[in-house]
């Protein structure tokens, strides 16, 4: 290890770092970021749930992104515990109470109560039977210890100052020097080690901010002398605190080190005051060790804090192999190159990574020898698939499946990765093959259960297997299917693809492998007629389009926001939307309506109206109408802010060989209805009445349907 190895990571610290015993500033709590999402490795499956903040995650801590329990971290600890304390004295209710509601006032009233005698009208604090039993000495030791750590808590619990960096220390000349006299005597008169030890705590903690060198002195004379409890380790958090203030780094991360393994609770705050500075402190800290167990967690601390997690767990094998200190690094280190590498994003660094801590993964699996071979071995098994190393692959992934805990979770984990492994070594996909798949994509697609709940991570390989599975049917020239699984506008160009995607979706015996297919499918038989049907329709075969929207379901009775046969001199089409409509008109009405105008051209029936109709028509269903959503459907999509944003595939569609282009046949069909119109032109209406792809702005007699 090289002195620049922390050197690097100084100035994202410098400004942020604050000591355990401190208050931690955090950043929004929310945001929309959800680990997991993009990922098929659970580290839920395989590491201990005391390590889940430090799984890796794209948030400051997996789950739950910033830690913001720094003022009610103990509450329930401290409930816990003075019940036990006191017994039959209290019931928790009432412990709860004053511990984490009562106001120091109260606590003082309670405590002029204690064991009177009441003939009449009770006082108030009477309705806590504590305050009855006052005679007894642990109640009078509760309450005593209770008003000191009310008066500690106006300097050690800090409210609404997330985003106060500039605030300072506490002043010790604002601090009432008597509180500090009274905890001492309370401290040295009382008998009993348990009121002592959170006298012990309170008194470390206030010198933590007032007199930083008497908090370690007071630690040190007594942390031998009582149990390594919650209190204590929490009473350690304050002496590590005051050690980093004096800038002893060595002492500081040992003491922190000491916090993280045995205090669950204190693991993120130890973790985030955890600093080694240069090689000699972090040497000096390896040092103050008493034994193997306190190196792998500070080399386990390191490799979480400085994210080099291999090389950490090489430090903490050689200590000790069956160490289960490793499994969160190991967990880390996949999800953090699983995360950057594979289908997602080809990163180069993620590869070599992968390349070069494989063989030493591989050695360790292969040796067996550790706490939790099923994580290694899948471990390996992964990064072998990763590396599209198939056959390496499945090997390991037996191995890890002869070794499978008893948790559904893991279970799935293994079943998800073979899965996977087995799609990815697909040469080509055969009618075996797809039997051979069948029952573990049906279990696989079947999942919807929320993934934040059940830590199962599935989404991903949903994605990648269809994409895989379209790819390796394109290759073999079966678009049909490979659009089952990922749909293009590509496959829409050709009409005879339509035709055989609408035939598997109507099979009326199909295989159990074409079952799935139409299931998985994005486009309905219902989206294809309606698809075909919109492009009739822009070329002017309107009897046909008809009879193809007929049957396309709903689609066929979505209705138009405004009249599609108005329009005005300047476009509005909010105010074509909130207009009365005698008539609405669905797609398929408004396509019957269509031919009826166009029945009525042909046998000169009112000519000039029907054609200026008609021209107001193809004008509205093309982008710049107030009835695109005509065109708007599963295959076209919607929304567009430019025509030229559908699809350019879409919008030249092969028909009957000729190119079609969906736009230009709305500007055909519009100019031919306005041409016929213009031919009967009243004086009034004057030139400039035709559209162009790229002029839309013209002037249109108002005509109301």
């Amino acid at each position: 290890m090289k002195a620049t190895f922390f050197k690097r990571f100084r100035k994202v610290f410098v400004s942020g770092l604050i000591v355990l015993a401190g208050y931690i500033a955090w950043a929004c709590a929310g945001g929309d970021l959800v680990d997991g999402e993009d990922s098929n490795f659970a580290p839920e499956a395989f590491a201990d749930s005391a390590y889940t903040p430090f799984f890796y995650s794209q948030m400051f801590y997996y789950d739950i992104n910033y830690d913001t329990e720094h003022n009610s971290r103990f509450n329930n600890i401290n409930v816990q515990e003075w019940s036990n304390y006191l017994g039959d004295l209290a019931n928790p209710t009432e412990v709860d109470f004053l511990i984490n509601k009562a106001s120091r006032g109260y606590i003082d009233s309670a405590m002029a109560d204690l064991g009177n005698v009441y003939s009449i009208s009770p006082p108030a604090t009477y309705s806590l039977g504590i305050v009855g039993k006052g005679k007894n000495e642990k109640v009078k030791s509760f309450f005593r210890y209770l008003a000191y750590a009310k008066d500690c808590e106006s300097f050690a619990v800090k409210e609404n100052e997330y985003w106060d960096y500039e605030k300072k220390e506490t002043d010790i000349s604002t601090a009432d020097a008597r509180l500090y006299s009274a905890m001492h005597k309370a401290f040295t008169d009382s008998k009993d080690e348990f009121i002592r030890q959170r006298f012990w705590f309170q008194m470390v903690r206030y010198n933590f901010y007032f007199n930083v060198p008497a908090a370690v002195t007071l630690f040190e004379k007594y942390k031998d002398r009582f149990t390594k409890n919650s209190i204590y380790y929490r009473t350690m958090a304050s002496a590590a605190g005051s050690l980093y203030k004096q800038k002893n780094y060595a002492k500081a991360n040992y003491y922190y080190s000491l916090v993280f393994a045995e205090s669950d609770k204190l693991k993120t705050v130890a973790h985030w005051s955890f600093h080694p500075q240069e090689e000699a402190d972090w040497k000096q800290t390896l040092a103050l060790c008493k034994n193997n167990e306190e190196r792998i967690t500070l080399w386990q601390m390191l490799g979480i804090f400085y994210k080099d997690e291999i090389r950490s767990l090489q430090e903490i094998y050689k200590l000790d192999p069956k160490s289960v200190k490793m499994d969160v690094l190991l967990t880390r280190f996949v999800n953090k190159n699983e995360n950057e590498y594979s289908w997602l994003v080809d990163r180069t660094d993620s590869k070599e990574k992968i390349k070069a801590a494989l063989p030493w993964l591989k050695e360790v699996a292969d040796k067996g020898n550790t706490s939790n071979p099923f994580l290694w071995n899948t471990t390996v098994g992964y990064l072998y698939f990763l590396s599209e190393n198939y056959n390496s692959a499945e090997a390991y992934y037996k191995k890890a499946g002869s070794q499978l805990p008893n948790t559904s979770l893991a279970a799935s984990q293994l079943k998800l990765l073979t899965l996977l492994n087995k799609v990815g070594s697909l040469k080509g996909i055969k009618p075996a093959d797809e039997d051979r798949l069948l029952h573990e994509l049906q279990w696989l697609y079947r999942r919807s259960d929320d993934i934040l709940v059940s830590k199962f991570r599935y989404a991903e390989a949903q994605r990648w297997i269809k994409k895989k599975l379209a790819k390796k049917y394109q290759l073999q020239n079966d678009p049909v299917k490979a659009e089952c699984f990922v749909s293009t506008s590509r496959f829409y160009a050709v009409d005879n693809n339509i035709e055989k995607l609408k035939a598997l979706l109507t099979k009326k015996n199909p295989t159990p492998f074409e079952e799935f297919c139409a299931s998985m499918s994005e486009k309905k038989t219902e989206d294809l007629w309606a698809f075909q049907a919109i492009r009739d329709a822009y070329g002017d075969n309107i009897d046909v389009a008809i009879e193809k929207m007929r049957q396309a379901g709903g689609e066929a009775e979505l209705v138009f926001a405004g009249n599609p046969f108005n329009a005005r001199i300047n476009d509005c089409h909010d105010c074509d939307h909130m207009a009365t409509q005698k008539v609405k008109y669905s797609k398929l009405a408004f396509l019957q309506k269509v031919k009826e105008m166009k029945s009525n051209i042909a046998s000169g029936t009112d000519v000039y109206n029907n054609a200026m109709l008609l021209g107001n028509a193809f004008y509205n269903i093309s982008h710049y109408g107030n009835g695109r959503y005509f065109y708007e459907s599963a295959v076209l999509g919607s929304g567009h802010y430019s025509p030229f944003t559908i699809d350019s595939i879409l919008n030249a569609i092969e028909k009957n060989n000729p190119e079609f282009k969906m736009y230009d046949a709305q500007i055909n069909a519009y100019n031919a209805y306005a041409k016929g119109a213009k031919s009967l032109d009243p004086p009034q209406i004057g030139a400039g009445f035709f559209m162009t792809p790229y002029n839309t702005s013209m002037w249109r007699p108002d005509a109301m349907m």
